[in-house]
């Protein structure tokens, strides 16, 4: 299907913009449509372009959107957990502290420490995408969409500690370069506030709670959470349900 309506100021395109983060091409650069359709264009991300297409042919609101099952939700769910779990490991400063240093007064790291907490992060990212990318529920794939244009952006610096981007936008490590590593990139992508881990961290957050909503309204199931009140939210006691 074409795609009409597109670049000429209607409300066809202002949706499109909206839901992808596109924004018209100038001389000066900026987001390009075909840039952004080319991160979601293989595997399940299509789904995102075929979820505008149904909502604009059958005017549906974001309510009326296919319901995914409460297994693949909850599986997201879990999945979404990991990789929050696996950025907070690389934000711990202890990471990056040094053991000491070696003949010529350079300070040394536990590289194997630093190897596992990345190798942990690459393997639920894309755990992550595999969940999520099942699933029909718009609101949870603009957030994996969001991660995936977060990673190309920082592409460059992730190249540099061993990190690529593969087919499916999966993440893929070459543990010898990140040996090689400089310690201080490592730590400039996934510490502190507007990192890079930063921000997926917070999608991370987000697609849980999602995950964790639509779950509960699949089952209207309720559980007791850590501090022993009743909660209505989903039907297990992630770590992050303390914080929902």
């Amino acid at each position: 299907m074409a795609l009409d309506g597109i670049g000429n100021g209607n409300s066809g395109y202002d949706f499109y913009s909206s839901m992808f983060g596109t924004a018209n091409t100038t001389a000066s650069g900026g987001s390009n449509i075909l840039g952004d359709y080319s991160l979601i264009q293989s595997g399940a991300y299509k789904k995102l372009l075929k979820a505008y297409y149904a909502k604009e042919e059958a005017e549906e609101t974001e309510e009326n959107e296919p319901v995914d099952s409460s297994v693949d939700l909850l599986n997201t769910k879990a999945n979404a957990e990991n990789l929050n779990n696996a950025l907070a490991a690389l934000t711990s400063k202890s990471l990056y502290e040094s053991t000491g240093t070696d003949e010529n007064g350079k300070d040394v790291y536990d590289n194997e420490k630093i190897t596992g907490a990345v190798k942990q992060f690459v393997e639920s990212y894309n755990a992550y995408l595999d969940s999520a990318g099942d699933l029909d529920s718009t609101s949870i794939l603009r957030k994996t969409l969001s991660m995936v244009k977060a990673t190309s952006g920082n592409a460059n610096l992730l190249r540099e500690i061993g990190i690529t981007i593969g087919e499916g936008n999966k993440l893929v490590l070459d543990e010898e370069k990140l040996g090689k590593a400089a310690v201080t990139t490592i730590n400039s992508l996934f510490a502190g506030h507007g990192s890079y881990g930063d921000r997926i961290q917070m999608l991370a957050g987000e697609s849980y709670k999602l995950a964790n909503s639509q779950a509960y309204t699949n089952n209207h199931a309720s559980s007791y959470t850590y501090d022993g009140t009743y909660s209505i939210l989903g039907t297990s006691n992630g770590t992050l349900d303390k914080y929902l």
